[in-house]
């Protein structure tokens, strides 16, 4: 064994742990896997994050897309119920503030001639008010291209 990881500890329990690591000199925690996307970032962001901080704790989130939610794929209460495989878990993302963070995400096309063709441009606009998890942002990132583009291909195709 190289390393230990922990998921689903509270943040006391973590501090506690790694304090008990310490005074006993065994290995500790050195990586978190906490519930954490753009749907669910209170509880990391105000009760983890200043823990894994000072401890130099590594973080590889869970349910980075909330079910599927976040994909963009589910866009009515309706359409979230026609996927029983979920076993519900989408109902706990199809809310107004889940569709608010949707609607957030949501981009434009931008369609110019240039010569024989056409320049295609995807505009987004995202605050940011926290630095995100690398491994997230780079999920989010490729989830709003490959949105994108299959988009483009619906309409460029008809």
């Amino acid at each position: 064994m190289r390393v230990v990881g922990a998921s689903n500890l509270s943040p006391e329990r973590l501090t506690a742990s790694l304090a008990a690591s310490k005074t006993l000199d065994l290995p500790r925690y050195e990586s978190l896997q906490p519930l954490y996307n753009l749907s669910d970032r209170k509880e990391f962001e105000t009760e983890y994050a200043s823990i894994i901080k000072a401890e130099g704790i590594g973080v590889i989130n869970y349910y980075s897309l909330a079910a599927g939610f976040l994909t963009g794929k589910y866009r009515s209460h309706d359409e979230a119920g026609k996927h029983p495989g979920r076993g519900g878990r989408l109902k706990r993302y199809a809310d107004a503030r889940g569709f608010r963070i949707l609607k957030a995400m949501d981009g434009a096309y931008r369609l110019a001639a240039r010569g024989t063709g056409t320049a295609v441009t995807y505009e987004l606009s995202v605050e940011v008010k926290m630095p995100m998890l690398g491994m997230l942002r780079r999920k989010a990132e490729k989830t709003i291209i490959d949105t994108a583009l299959k988009e483009l291909k619906k309409r460029a195709e008809g």
